[in-house]
């Protein structure tokens, strides 16, 4: 597999493709967007599965290697989205048995180590000016701990340990970066979304739950700096749009491929009946959707 590239102009229609990688011997092990203009990809050597990291620019050129080290495997931690030329990354190079956080500045390749890893972090989150501030680890071998920080130059605290039976995900810090939205089932039958002080690990508020289902993904919209979650019925609506709008009327089945920031253009795929059998015709449309039910937090 290579990377390809399409232009979209604002009615949605497609640009030439343009193809930014050649592998021949391995296919690219994954990829995203850096920003507008370059893309970061990974891919290891020989089938090793030591991936390192690479960028290139939509127009095939300036390719680079930002974490050419031999034996080490590069992870990708936070895209940092909200920071230009900033990714934080995860490597094994200090202990082939653990990854520890980096920053990664694409413009120059320096590397800033953010947290040496104790063995047992296994989750990291960034508050929106891409600061590493909370960690999610496993003690005692089933029980996990959220562990927090102010600034980078602290060391994490724990907070908050929960059982197996128990969990406590987070989503992401809130716009202002003084508390976090977090999935939990904490004293309660199903999974809800609530709000979370960071130092404490107290839950503040309850802000969405449903009493059939659990909470399970939290959208965020930077342009409104809010979340949005899905109902049941909800979660088919992009398609039921898409369906009207399309005229797919031989169509069985959609997937959400991707969205952009502002949620108004979503890259579906399309599925027909005869291609749900024979694995084939699989259709791939750009579409821009400019109202969607959701409830909005």
């Amino acid at each position: 597999m290579n990377i390809f590239v399409r232009s979209v102009d604002d009615a949605g229609n497609l640009g030439e493709m343009k193809q930014l990688t050649y592998e021949t011997e391995r296919s690219v092990g994954g990829y995203l967007w850096a920003d507008n203009e370059r893309l970061l990809f990974v891919k290891d050597s020989g089938g090793d599965e030591n991936y390192q990291l690479y960028g290139v620019c939509v127009d095939g050129s300036d390719e680079r290697a930002y974490t050419n080290f031999p034996g080490v495997r590069t992870s990708i931690i936070d895209e940092l989205e909200d920071i230009r030329d900033e990714v934080i990354i995860g490597l094994n190079q200090r202990n082939p048995e653990v990854f520890d956080p980096y920053r990664l500045n694409l413009a120059t390749g320096e590397l800033t180590l953010l947290a040496e890893n104790p063995g047992n972090y296994m989750g990291w989150t960034t508050d929106h000016e891409g600061k590493l501030r909370m960690a999610t680890a496993v003690v005692d071998g089933v029980n996990t701990q959220l562990l927090y920080r102010d600034h980078e130059e602290e060391e994490f605290r724990p907070i908050l340990t929960t059982n197996f039976k128990e969990e406590v995900s987070l989503c992401l810090f809130t716009p202002d970066n003084r508390h976090v939205w977090a999935i939990s089932n904490l004293h309660r039958d199903k999974a809800a979304l609530v709000l979370i002080d960071p130092r404490t690990g107290e839950e503040l508020e309850v802000l969405y739950e449903n009493a059939r289902y659990d909470v399970t993904t939290l959208s965020y919209s930077r342009k409104r700096k809010n979340c949005s979650v899905p109902s049941v019925r909800d979660i088919v609506s992009p398609f039921a749009i898409t369906l009207t709008k399309k005229q797919h009327k031989n169509a069985s089945a959609y997937k959400l491929i991707s969205l952009n920031n502002v949620w108004e253009l979503w890259v579906v795929t399309s599925l027909n009946a005869k291609s749900c059998f024979m694995l084939a015709e699989i259709a791939l449309e750009v579409l821009t959707i400019s109202t969607i039910s959701t409830q909005t937090l």
